[in-house]
């Protein structure tokens, strides 16, 4: 399934669907083809996926300190678990359009 969410206040955002199963279970909403996340739970969401970002950016660099100690550059690759995709990364987007909705006190709703 691909996620469209949508606000009249800000442009579609679209998700693939582990991603947007992602979003919804940090906002504490069950995946489904169609919700709504209303203004007035926005401020808690927007901090939900801040928190979970940042626990993410912790175990992250918690995992290249480690790496770095084990690290053998001869035999290691060039390409790393850093490059991957963040969850920062992945989110961002989504708490912009958050924090545009919430500014503008409107809704963001998907699969309607």
């Amino acid at each position: 399934m691909v996620y469209k969410f949508k606000s009249p206040v800000a442009a579609d955002l679209i998700m693939l669907g582990s991603h947007g199963d992602q979003f919804l279970q940090l906002i504490g909403k069950v995946p489904s083809s169609q919700g709504i996340v209303e203004a007035a739970r926005l401020p808690e969401a927007i901090e939900a996926v801040r928190a979970a970002m940042a626990l993410d950016d912790a175990r992250r660099a918690a995992q290249a300190a480690d790496n770095e100690d084990t690290r053998n550059p001869e035999t290691s690759p060039d390409r790393s678990a850093d490059d991957a995709v963040t969850l920062r990364q992945r989110m961002s987007p989504m708490v912009l359009m958050m924090s545009t909705a919430l500014a503008e006190d409107e809704d963001i709703v998907w699969g309607v």
